[in-house]
């Protein structure tokens, strides 16, 4: 077996075998892009399995990463002569269990001719997506009308999530407007974004609905599959069962049985929303005036969705705020995106809702990570502090993470803390790395020197989180202003101190 080098991969990958579409010749490089079934072959025993798994695992995670609005891709394994089918989604991966192919090569041959003469559809490949040399086109319903709306995109996302079990959040610019469009599977069970959109029309901080479009769900594309304990293997947190698929079909998902209809995974349907205006996301390109500016008009959204549109954002990251061009949004310079973990408090579903982890880890509250530590999750709610908090490490992350140029961050192993491990040794992490006694050895240290400029500000709004006076305080404020003003003032003095010093530009006058 020979490794090929594929583009688009940051490393060799060892691949024994893959297919690619016909109309790309064989003397072409191989691409990610281009991958529609990998194979794994050993002459091991199924005793490797784990690390074999591992290995297709991680194939699959790179055509997720390269090919972001692949529906499911499709796999195998062969041990000596076992051969295991999988199918791989946005809510894990599914399985057969082994096929003895030592009495019968034939089904090997069966197999792969099914692959060979599987549809784009089959396949898990989008349709609704057409790309025209260098851009992509794509089709939604306008709001409130329902009349069809063709945009123009540029042909790669600027945004991709690099985890397969995930809302796979992708997003693409507008080629020729300022808007852009979010592709995403979302939870299904919760209020959808476009109807917490229309709620929150107009509020500075947020962006405005210009089209959307609810396509398939995860148990729509797993029609047909037959779930049971067959395979003993846990390939998910605290998940023992494995999906199934019955041995005597096709590897076509639309050809298999079905005997029990009881999912454990999460259902997600996949939906498209087209906002506007066009925005910028934060990194290394950010200046420390953009990244205050964009976070106190981020946080501004915030406290009016909370408070005036009673809709709690839940998912706070530096994913979810970026830069936006004050000309064309109403003088903000920053929003808040991806509201699809949002919750309406006004929904009557909302109380259940508050109480599931949503965030993402690196992010995550402290009070959240010590609620399910001393196992009364059940107790705590999602609160504005804890979303509140989360732009608090939003600020930390990226001083830390961006402003290097060409050197290395020297504190990255410390953000890693923060979303690797357990829960305890995460919560662990982080409440050391950001308690008064070790914030500047621990974290303030870790600045690049573009963002040394912004340490003040980082233990102003690290103080109004956590301190006062009488120990560290987790908790939230009767009235949420309380809270706001402070933070909001801080920013508001250190913009204005920045623009004395820094700032040269008209554009910030009137910030």
């Amino acid at each position: 077996m020979s490794a090929w080098q594929f583009e688009g991969s940051e490393s060799t990958r060892q691949v024994d075998f893959f297919f690619k579409s016909r109309k790309y010749a064989a003397s072409t490089p191989h691409d990610w892009r281009d991958v529609l079934v990998l194979g794994e072959l050993t002459s091991s025993s199924v005793r490797v399995w784990n690390s074999k798994f591992l290995q297709l695992s991680v194939y699959m995670r790179e055509v997720f990463v390269t090919q972001p609005l692949r529906r499911f891709v499709h796999g195998f394994i062969l041990f000596e002569t076992k051969l295991q089918l999988w199918v791989f989604d946005r809510s894990g991966p599914m399985s057969t269990g082994f096929i003895d192919i030592g009495e019968n090569p034939e089904k090997l041959i069966y197999v792969i001719t099914a692959y060979m003469l599987m549809s784009d559809d089959e396949l898990g490949l989008v349709s609704n997506f057409v790309q025209e040399h260098d851009r992509t086109l794509i089709k939604v319903k306008e709001p409130e009308t329902d009349n069809w709306l063709m945009l123009t995109l540029e042909t790669f996302p600027f945004i991709v999530q690099q985890s397969i079990v995930s809302r796979g959040t992708t997003v693409y610019r507008g080629l020729y407007e300022s808007f852009v469009v979010k592709i995403s599977w979302r939870a299904m069970g919760r209020m959808s974004e476009v109807e917490l959109l229309g709620k929150s029309r107009s509020i500075c901080g947020v962006v405005t609905l210009i089209g959307s479009l609810d396509m398939e769900k995860i148990s729509e594309l797993r029609d047909g599959l037959m779930f049971t304990k067959a395979m003993q293997r846990e390939i998910q947190p605290d998940v023992s069962d494995v999906v199934v698929v019955d041995v005597n079909a096709s590897p076509k998902i639309s050809n298999m049985s079905t005997t029990n209809s009881s999912l454990f995974y999460r259902d997600r349907l996949q939906s498209i929303i087209a906002s506007k205006p066009s925005v910028r996301a934060i990194g290394e390109d950010t200046s420390p005036l953009d990244l205050l500016c964009g976070l106190r008009y981020a946080i501004k959204g915030h406290r009016s969705l909370f408070l005036d549109a009673r809709i709690l954002h839940s998912d706070v990251s530096v994913n979810n705020i970026i830069l936006t061009d004050p000309k064309i949004l109403n003088s903000c310079y920053g929003s808040l995106i991806d509201l699809d973990l949002a919750m309406s408090l006004d929904n009557p579903n909302a109380a259940a809702s508050s109480h599931i982890l949503t965030w993402t880890m690196e992010f995550m509250a402290l009070g959240i990570f010590r609620a399910n530590l001393t196992r009364i999750s059940a107790g705590i709610k999602h609160s504005y502090r804890h979303d509140l908090e989360s732009f608090f490490y939003g600020l930390v992350s990226t001083c830390i993470r961006f402003g290097w140029g060409d050197k290395k961050a020297t504190h990255l192993g410390l953000l890693g803390t923060w979303y690797k491990g357990t829960v305890q040794s995460m919560y662990n992490a982080k409440f050391t790395a950001i308690h008064v006694d070790s914030f500047e050895y621990n974290v303030l240290s870790g600045f690049s020197a573009k963002f040394e400029c912004l340490k003040d500000v980082a233990k102003r709004m690290r103080a109004s989180l956590f301190d006062r006076g009488f120990g560290f305080w987790l908790g939230k404020d009767h009235h949420p202003e309380t809270l706001y003003n402070p933070i909001l003032l801080d920013l508001d003095l250190e913009i204005a101190k920045m623009k004395c010093e820094f700032c040269h530009s008209p554009e910030y006058c009137n910030i």
